[in-house]
């Protein structure tokens, strides 16, 4: 069984679903501490040829606190991001449909940043038919009060898997020999930005799953850029 680990992000890019669609279960962390100049509560994504930021405010309180202690702010206007990612995106193929996908998104109610960003990528999941259960660190407690590759590998073992998957940035984090002292395959996932239409006149990788989901059809993307990985040991 392979199993996964990431970092709860505000509509993430293509590799990190790509990542979820090859596990059995992906486990997402809400009890480490927020950073702020991460991805969690932002994104890129274009229009009219030219990349553009995607953000939710947050309250302002102790940079050392929990995602799963952060609360979005009381400015947060679902209706403002809504119109923005509708001015990008309205010629989209796709924009009927993701539009609706955007709604639910963003005009979730729950204001607890972590609940906030799980139901995105739920969302997502869902409308990619992408299945794979979805763990939330906090509730393997057996990993609690461990950090690093001790945490990962007690969290791989308490689900039984056999095998662990880590995004290709990792090789840094992980060794292979001590994966494998405690019964785990460490292997890394290398995604491929493939190149699909966009309203640019040079294509931007990596962009927010948005920008996918906006200008490719749903079996396009299952069938195509899901599956443009490879795996490295």
């Amino acid at each position: 069984m392979r199993v996964g680990i990431l970092q709860p992000y505000l509509l993430p890019y293509i590799g990190y679903f790509q990542l979820i669609n090859s596990v059995d279960y992906i486990v997402v962390f809400d009890d480490v501490q927020y950073t702020k100049k991460g991805w969690i509560n932002r994104n890129r994504f274009q229009t009219n040829g030219a990349e553009q930021k995607l953000s939710i405010p947050l309250e302002r309180v102790s940079g050392f606190l929990n995602i799963s202690d952060r609360n979005i702010s009381s400015s947060y206007d679902p209706e403002s991001t809504i119109n923005q990612i509708t001015n990008a995106y309205r010629k989209a193929p796709n924009f009927p449909f993701v539009i609706e996908q955007m709604e639910k998104i963003f005009n979730f109610a729950e204001r607890n940043l972590f609940l906030f960003i799980l139901n995105s990528i739920e969302v997502v999941n869902e409308y990619l038919e992408i299945k794979t259960p979805i763990v939330v660190s906090s509730d393997i407690h057996a990993a609690q009060g461990l950090q690093g590759k001790d945490r990962v590998i007690k969290i791989c073992q308490e689900l039984g898997a056999k095998t662990y998957i880590n995004p290709q940035n990792g090789r840094s984090l992980y060794n292979k020999q001590e994966f494998e002292a405690r019964g785990l395959e460490l292997l890394f996932l290398e995604a491929h930005l493939t190149e699909y239409p966009q309203s640019t006149s040079s294509f931007l990788p990596g962009l927010s799953i948005l920008d996918v989901l906006m200008m490719n059809q749903v079996n396009e993307i299952k069938s195509r850029l899901l599956q443009d990985y490879v795996l490295l040991a």
